[in-house]
């Protein structure tokens, strides 16, 4: 409910209680003075009846006396007159009927002439006229207070709007500004109070739409660093993802086999960071006109029928034509953002790559080309940022391959080199065994001989700590002497006891390093048996030590040749066997049969 409303109400509702009080109270003081005439009335008129009738009673004279009644009954309040005398059978009794309610007055007195009572006379007056006539007065003045109190709320509405309608447009311009409309006009003119307040208040409005355009433009200014910093933010992370991207296909591309897996690797690395359900690698031919698949995205594989694991392992040259092959030649990138105008790319059919946008990009080695990557089927266009990110993809791609190469050259290489030492050894041994004459050996004696050499081996020393190992000695005294090649069992026991040494040096976890070394007779053989309490090997470890180039230890620091060597002494030229035997956290054991009847 509005002031003015209130106002209204509160006015009209005192007034309307004033007048009830006011009507109540003219009416009860009227009432009070009717009642009060109508007594006085009373106490005159019977006196009057007294004297008048007082004659016609005592001469008995009836027709006086009834006219004297009827003339004193015409009073319009009277109710009952009556005149009442047993002795002379005088019984006059007058009635007048009157409506419900009202009060009845009664005078009963005696009538008497010089000391003689003639009989009684009763008046009865009632007020129901009085209460008639001052009920139709209270309506008129309930009536009168109705249509006056009307009148003032008309003439008090109409002030009080001419008085509040200043204030009502200022709470209407207020309730605008509150919510957000700060525009609209103020009528300054008025004069007083309210005069003031709308000057006041048009000065607030001033202020408040300074401030509002201040905080506009300077909300306008911080959306736009906000914008702009967003947008740094978005390029950082993306230059941060791209950066660890690179770092992840290095790290995975060095454990590749072939180049076909570091090119498979960098297309689900590559398509994390740019948009491309669609790419494929392919490495230049002979001629610069045919690709040489070397990987595919998934999804080249599910809806390119022609191309799969299977072909891609058996060779797929893929002749490449137009723009494409522009790119090869002229060593520059290609972005096309609607591939349906470039008949070029019939060998990607529609029907099995919906693509729209393609960017190819050569994997540039120094001067040279070495293949082609393309990436295809973004939603929308492909821009020069998306390029910028492919191309440092690509170059990854390249110093990998390159590397990949590097390596499989070195490894050949290595493995030519290693081809020929084991030849030459293995003629070496053949040869020696026709011109070094075997000889009766201690195997006790040879063993201990290994075992001093190790010891004073500097290498072994520095590196695996040597001296720090305990040695355990089980020999059966009655060993008999072995006819053998001393130099060449010693070389074997030496290759043994260095591996277990580098083993036992890598166990952080054992504090007491430890070889055991045992020699018994076992029918018509002598068995060397070397034990350590290593980390040991795992089977499938374990099956292939004896092979050549098999070595555990990292970067080649080892040619894996030691254990062949010995196996070949043992088995080759003493007839013998070697095994092994190992369990992972308990240690491994080299065991050596040596016939005691070798011919």
């Amino acid at each position: 409910m509005g002031l003015k409303t209130r106002i209204i109400a509160v006015v009209i509702v005192a007034f309307s209680v004033m007048n009830l009080f006011l009507c109540s109270y003219i009416t009860h003081q009227v009432k009070a003075l009717e009642l009060e005439s109508l007594r006085a009335q009373i106490d005159k008129s019977t006196y009057l009846m007294k004297k008048i009738n007082t004659l016609p009673l005592y001469n008995v004279d009836m027709d006086a006396l009834k006219m004297n009644m009827e003339t004193f009954f015409d009073d319009k309040n009277m109710k009952r007159f009556a005149i009442h005398d047993s002795e002379l059978n005088i019984n006059i009794n007058l009635i007048r009927e009157f409506p419900l309610g009202g009060t009845d007055i009664k005078k009963s007195f005696v009538i008497d002439y010089n000391g003689l009572t003639l009989g009684s006379l009763t008046v009865v007056y009632s007020t129901s006229l009085i209460e008639k006539n001052l009920a139709k007065f209270r309506t008129k003045m309930l009536g009168v207070a109705f249509f006056v109190t009307l009148v003032m709320a008309v003439v008090l509405i109409f002030l009080i709007n001419i008085i509040t309608k200043p204030v009502a447009r200022l709470a209407r311009i207020t309730s605008e500004i509150t919510s957000g409309n700060i525009h609209n006009e103020i009528d300054q003119t008025s004069v007083g109070e309210v005069g003031i307040l709308s000057r006041n208040f048009a000065r607030m409005r001033d202020a408040i739409k300074e401030k509002t355009e201040d905080l506009a433009r300077t909300n306008t200014i911080l959306e736009g660093e906000v914008q702009q910093k967003n947008l740094q933010e978005k390029k950082i992370f993306h230059q941060r993802m791209v950066i660890s991207s690179v770092n992840t296909f290095f790290q995975r591309s060095m454990t590749a086999q072939s180049v076909k897996e570091i090119a498979k690797i960098f297309i689900s690395i590559a398509q994390g960071v740019v948009p491309a359900p669609y790419c494929f690698v392919g490495l230049v031919c002979e001629r610069e006109e045919y690709l040489n698949i070397l990987a595919f995205s998934d999804l080249v594989g599910k809806q390119y029928q022609k191309v799969n694991d299977v072909s891609i392992n058996q060779g797929v040259r893929q002749q490449i034509s137009g723009k494409l092959l522009k790119t090869i030649t002229d060593k520059t990138p290609l972005i096309l953002n609607n591939v349906s105008l470039n008949p070029e790319f019939a060998f990607l059919p529609r029907e099995h790559l919906p693509i729209e946008t393609i960017m190819a990009l050569p994997m540039l080695h120094g001067k040279d080309v070495l293949g082609l990557v393309v990436f295809a089927g973004m939603e929308g266009e492909y821009t020069f940022e998306d390029q910028e990110v492919a191309m440092m993809m690509v170059m990854a791609l390249v110093e990998a391959l390159s590397l990949r190469t590097l390596q499989d050259e070195k490894q050949r290489f290595e493995e030519i080199v290693i081809r020929s030492q084991i030849a030459s050894n293995m003629l070496s041994f053949s040869g020696r065994r026709n011109k070094m004459d075997f000889a009766v050996e201690d195997i006790a004696l040879l063993l201990d001989q290994s075992l001093e050499l190790a010891s004073n081996e500097s290498t072994l020393e520095d590196d695996f700590h040597f001296g720090a190992i305990q040695i355990m000695k089980d020999y059966d005294p009655d060993l008999p002497k072995v006819k053998c090649r001393g130099g060449e069992l010693k070389q074997v026991f030496f290759n043994i006891l260095s591996n277990g040494a580098y083993a036992m040096a890598g166990n952080t976890d054992n504090p007491c390093p430890t070889f055991f070394m045992r020699i018994y007779c076992k029918e018509d053989q002598v068995c060397v048996e070397i034990r350590d309490n290593g980390p040991g090997m795992s089977e499938n470890i374990r099956r292939h030590i004896f092979e050549p180039f098999f070595s555990t230890k990292p970067d080649k620091e080892g040619a894996g040749l030691g254990l062949l060597i010995a196996n070949f002494i043992i088995t080759e030229n003493h007839k013998g066997t070697i095994d092994v035997e190992s369990t992972l956290g308990e240690g491994t054991c080299f065991r050596i049969f040596l016939p005691t009847n070798l011919v």
